[in-house]
């Protein structure tokens, strides 16, 4: 014949080795999601970083531009005159 008192300790060592496992999964995962998430972040912002340049530059590239564009401008004026 079973006893129950050891049936029930089996079925909470069971129980209790579960919970174990499902907190050492859960721990993994949620290093696992920030992991992704700061590897994520840093491209994010290295992505900016190279937008913001590529911007910049252009941005000075079309400042020298208008300033040659002004000046050849005032030249001309001034050949007229």
């Amino acid at each position: 014949m079973v006893d129950n008192g050891s049936v029930d300790k089996i079925r909470n060592r069971i129980r209790e080795d579960g919970e174990k496992e499902i907190e050492s999964i859960l721990g993994k995962a949620e290093q696992t999601a920030s992991d992704i998430k700061a590897k994520a972040e840093e491209r994010g912002g290295k992505t900016a970083d190279k937008i913001i340049k590529e911007a910049e530059e252009k941005g000075e590239t079309a400042q020298r531009r208008l300033l040659s564009s002004v000046s050849l401008e005032v030249k001309r004026t001034r050949l007229k005159s």
